[in-house]
C-alpha cells in the first residue's frame, strides 16, 4: 500500500509539489529549507519522481528493485 496526496488536496496542505533543491533558489531573506537541508543533492521534482515510480510499480503489480537510484533511472 502507498499513499500519496494529490495536487487537488492543496487546500488540505498534503500535496505534492516541486521543492526548491538548493537554497540559492529560495527567496532572499526567506525562512525556508530546501532539499540539499541534509546534505543530500536532488532535483527539485524528487519527490514527484519517487511517487510516480512507486505508483508505477504498483499499477504493474511488480516489486520495485532494492536500489532506489536504480528504480528511478529504469
Amino acid at each position: 500500500m502507498i499513499y500519496a496526496a494529490m495536487f487537488d488536496e492543496v487546500d488540505e496542505g498534503t500535496a505534492l509539489f516541486p521543492a526548491v533543491a538548493r537554497p540559492d533558489g529560495l527567496p532572499q531573506g526567506a525562512r525556508m529549507v530546501s532539499l540539499d537541508q541534509e546534505g543530500c543533492s536532488v532535483t527539485d521534482d524528487w519527490y514527484l519522481r519517487i511517487t510516480g515510480k512507486a505508483a508505477g510499480y504498483l499499477h504493474e503489480c511488480k516489486a520495485p528493485p532494492k536500489s532506489l537510484p536504480k528504480a528511478l533511472n529504469q
